[in-house]
């Protein structure tokens, strides 16, 4: 988004994601806020490297310099600047309302970590036992006792496997905090009978256009791309 607006206001950006259908609507808006006196805050600085890899070389430019790097017009935006997230973080500070659009650069390979599918399988693996101990339990217990037991336990252990897989406990927290508001929107519609089938075609609607709108601009062939080997220099005569 940064890179739409960044041309919007005349500056050059490389090879960066932009939406080039949409940067008249971004001058529409640029013209809009300067009229009402409203601050649109936006980069003074991003990283640019030279390739969408985990590896890849980067630099840090000035907005208004992002083709004047050793990259030229190749070179790629990936995330803005240390300067810039100077700038936002004291907007967010003096802010009463914010409402978070997304991250504000790459984020896919910020480790580069590569998960193997027996990982995969494993956290599958966890979810399917999940109904397993559900139906164990609810022999003894009270269904949503039940319920809540097995989906506490099932949380907890892919919770604490993921924070090792990915390396970060944050991160795993943050996957057992989504799969935690799955599991209360799953138990929503157990108990609402009359209301099961619409209320469960409406959040997998809800679900799938998120994904849809999120990816939309990813190019997956990219995205699953090998970096070419770089061949040995030529010997010296």
């Amino acid at each position: 988004m940064m890179f739409t607006f960044l041309v919007a206001e005349g500056h050059k950006v490389g090879s960066s994601l932009l939406e080039q259908d949409q940067i008249d609507t971004v001058k529409g808006y640029l013209a809009t806020a300067k009229e009402r006196g409203v601050e649109i805050v936006l980069p003074v600085d991003a990283v640019v490297a030279a390739s969408f890899s985990a590896d890849a070389e980067h630099v840090v430019a000035d907005a208004d310099a992002l083709e004047d790097t050793a990259f030229g017009a190749s070179g790629l935006g990936l995330d803005i600047g240390p300067r810039t997230a100077e700038i936002f973080a004291e907007a967010i500070r003096a802010s009463r309302t914010v409402f978070w659009n997304g991250p504000m650069g790459v984020f896919e390979m910020l480790r580069g970590l590569r998960i193997h599918p027996i990982q995969y399988g494993l956290v599958g693996l966890a979810l399917a036992i999940f109904f397993l101990l559900l139906l164990g339990l609810s022999e003894h217990i009270a269904f949503a006792y039940a319920y809540l037991a097995g989906s506490i336990a099932c949380i907890g252990l892919i919770g604490v496997y993921l924070s090792a897989v990915l390396r970060s406990r944050l991160r795993g927290l943050g996957f057992a905090a989504g799969l935690g508001l799955l599991y209360a929107a799953l138990y929503g519609l157990l108990v609402s009978e009359d209301n099961a089938l619409v209320l469960g075609a409406g959040l997998l609607f809800v679900c799938l256009a998120a994904i849809m709108l999120v990816t939309r601009h990813v190019d997956w062939y990219q995205v699953g791309a090998t970096p070419a080997a770089v061949p040995p220099p030529l010997p010296k005569h």
